[in-house]
């Protein structure tokens, strides 16, 4: 049986998505005191993409993809996480209000990116 390229790459793409069952447990705010909000780093993917949590709350990025692609955690300000990586996790805490906009290095913003949204009052 001969495949078509679109088919493959189709068949591709989808065995790269993460399932339902991998995203239980990811937080969406709050990250409040010492319980951070939750980002999973999956292969091309931040999940969720934008998230909202109280001033001096913090966020923390998970490696959960299949271990064979570097992600990083890098923010418009300069922070980030260590260099590109395959697991691990990265935490932040956020003490200004504001939006904090992030991308991963190795895939670049138009692929792989998010944004933080730090409210000032909880």
């Amino acid at each position: 049986m001969r495949w078509s390229a679109p088919l493959i790459l189709i068949v591709a793409l989808a065995q790269c998505l993460p399932t339902s069952d991998s995203l239980v447990g990811i937080g969406t705010g709050g990250g409040t005191g010492g319980t951070p909000s939750g980002v999973s780093v999956f292969d091309n993917i931040f999940n969720p993409t934008d998230i909202t949590v109280a001033r001096n709350g913090q966020v923390r990025w998970t490696w959960r993809g299949n271990g064979t692609i570097e992600h990083s955690v890098t923010f418009d300000d300069g922070s980030q996480s260590q260099t590109p990586r395959r697991s691990g996790a990265f935490t932040r805490r956020f003490s200004d209000a504001g939006i904090f906009t992030y991308y991963c290095t190795v895939h670049g913003r138009d692929v792989m990116s998010g944004k933080v949204t730090v409210n000032a009052t909880p």
